[in-house]
């Protein structure tokens, strides 16, 4: 299975912001735009084909994040994060959808 899981983000706030937010519940290093943490690599990028008049489609949200497990993270181990990062995101209310190839095991979808 491939670990790599992109997840679409509808937050009103800057990509500098976005990845200073998720610092505060997901401790690591920031290296320009990429959160690193035992379990992943996150890059926050800006989405080209962001439109803010087609946000009922999630792929024309603002931002989206590119995660990919650390050489150390055990498959499990990094599912769960990833669907804590996704919990995280909807309990402030960001809007998330996760595509990847186990998105049968995170959280429910929007």
């Amino acid at each position: 299975m491939d670990l790599c899981c992109k997840i679409f983000v509808n937050a009103k706030l800057s990509g500098d912001q976005l990845i200073s937010w998720l610092l505060e519940s997901f401790p690591g290093d920031i290296d320009g735009r990429t959160l690193i943490t035992p379990l992943f690599e996150m890059d926050v990028i800006s989405n080209e084909d962001f439109d803010k008049d087609k946000l009922d489609d999630f792929v024309f949200y603002p931002f989206y994040l590119e995660i990919d497990a650390s050489d150390e993270a055990e498959e499990v181990d990094y599912i769960s994060e990833t669907g804590n990062l996704l919990r995280v995101l909807r309990s402030s209310d960001y809007a998330a959808v996760a595509a990847c190839d186990f998105e049968e095991q995170l959280p429910e979808q929007e």
